[in-house]
């Protein structure tokens, strides 16, 4: 019997498509295997990553090292399909990668694609080919989410991201009628549900208000704001007090006069930002105002009038002295709390506070120099045991809230991933069982806050359709 050649098998998955589970993959791959004489001895997955660019692909840049370097024991590498190696914008960056494997002795081998990889002038045009329409399918598939997005902000409905501060996005079903509140992290489950905004709670529209009538009427500058926010006891949402920027930035958000702004910029397929022209944005009326629109527009103004005091460098400096010889000490809050200039335009000066620091001569302890309790790798397994005993499962968010052990960083590495750490503590799970168990945890609980909140709407709901959007 020949000796089976030892190769390495790539996976990737960049949705939940069933066509192209990290199982139905590996599935394909241990047949083209055991068909063609070689025998798996690695495996390097990159579970829900993109195509189009090497970034944040950790299991191809370390497949990639471990075959520069000549830390590989094996001579292929096994893939499903040209598509799983990469959807790549320019195609010549895949045949790049394939290129270095190559010049250092391993051949990549695509297991349910019609041509043989070996390098004949047919096979390479072909694999060009799949290459090029690889990319073509990411960037059609682009326009037409694109051309969706922009359907329905036209008929007036959000299109992702995050709420600001003071709003709430609220879930309608089909027919329009609003469905339930949704908070940070919870995602729309309804089927042909749309999701608009809505105001949040009294005590953060309350902060709203505060904030343009101080700086709109009163003529405070946004760091005196945020001082005396801080005074009377005002945090945001999550308990954190307001800063300079943070003024800066709700000052600046015209959700709160009421107007919803899509399409301001574009960035595609990895693409650099790019700020469309006022021409290309969708604008509409979607909730009512928390503060007035003349409200807001003195603000806007105001913006526009006040000019920021245009400091030297040498004026900075001594600046910063001043705060050392006040303070005994320079960081960021002692800067930001300051009436003077704000830590931003240090950054913008000399790159880094720390920078800045230096140019007086002031040395300050760098955030990575804490010292952090140093656990022994039993001592985290055990810690592991513990959650597992406790709650069944364990995920990073259970150990980072775990009080007295290490967070999740320092278990990824020390054993590399997360699913090692489970299994070296003795709980036997797949990164697919992990993906699986966490989408039911969370269907579980929308589940629960759906049947608690469906009757708690907002009352300035009452009456309010959105069907004829």
């Amino acid at each position: 019997m020949d000796e089976l050649t030892p190769a390495a098998q790539y996976v990737r998955m960049s949705t939940e498509h069933q066509r192209y589970s990290p199982l139905n993959q590996k599935l394909a791959i241990k047949k083209y295997a055991d068909e063609r004489g070689y025998k798996i001895v690695e495996t390097y997955l990159d579970h829900g990553k993109s195509g189009l660019s090497l970034r944040g692909r950790e299991g191809l840049k370390q497949l990639l090292a471990d075959i520069i370097g000549g830390k590989s024991a094996f001579k292929a590498v096994l893939v499903l399909d040209v598509s799983r190696w990469g959807r790549f914008q320019d195609p010549d960056q895949a045949a790049h990668y394939e290129f270095l494997c190559r010049e250092a002795g391993v051949t990549i081998r695509y297991c349910v694609e019609q041509f043989e990889n070996d390098g004949t002038p047919v096979s390479s045009l072909v694999k060009h080919i799949k290459r090029v329409m690889a990319g073509e399918y990411s960037r059609e598939l682009g326009m037409k989410a694109l051309a969706g997005a922009l359907t329905g902000a036209r008929l007036g409905f959000k299109q992702g991201g995050a709420a600001p501060y003071g709003l709430r996005r609220l879930l309608l079903d089909e027919t329009g009628s609003p469905a339930m509140v949704l908070e940070h992290g919870d995602q729309n489950t309804v089927p042909g549900g749309r999701v608009v905004y809505i105001a949040g709670p009294d005590k953060e529209t309350s902060n709203i208000r505060m904030i343009f009538h101080l700086y709109a009427r009163k003529q405070l500058s946004p760091g005196a704001i945020a001082k005396l926010l801080a005074v009377k006891g005002r945090v945001d949402d999550a308990g954190r007090s307001f800063t300079c920027g943070r003024v800066r930035h709700i000052l600046r958000q015209p959700l709160y006069s009421g107007v919803y702004t899509y399409n301001r910029t574009t960035r595609r397929l990895h693409s650099p930002m790019t700020i469309n022209p006022p021409g290309a944005w969708i604008q509409f009326e979607m909730l009512r105002p928390i503060v007035s629109k003349k409200l807001f527009q003195a603000a806007q103004g105001r913006f526009t009038d006040v000019k920021r005091p245009n400091y030297t460098t040498d004026q900075l400096l001594l600046y910063l002295r001043e705060l050392l010889e006040k303070h005994g000490r320079l960081n960021y809050t002692v800067i930001n709390d300051s009436a003077g200039p704000c830590p931003a335009l240090f950054y913008n000066r000399f790159g880094s506070l720390f920078k800045a620091y230096e140019a007086i001569g002031y040395t300050a302890l760098p955030r990575s120099s804490v010292r952090t309790p140093e656990f022994t790798d039993d001592q985290l397994i055990e810690h592991l045991k513990r959650i597992l005993k406790r709650e069944n499962y364990i995920t990073g968010a259970l150990i980072d809230a775990e009080p007295g052990t290490s967070t999740a960083l320092i278990y990824r590495r020390r054993f590399g991933n997360l699913t090692s750490a489970y299994r070296a503590a003795g709980w036997n799970v797949t990164a697919q069982q992990l993906s699986h168990a966490g989408n039911a945890r969370r269907q579980n609980a929308l589940a629960e806050i759906r049947s608690q909140r469906k009757h708690h709407l907002r009352v300035s709901l009452q009456g309010v359709s959105y069907s004829q959007r």
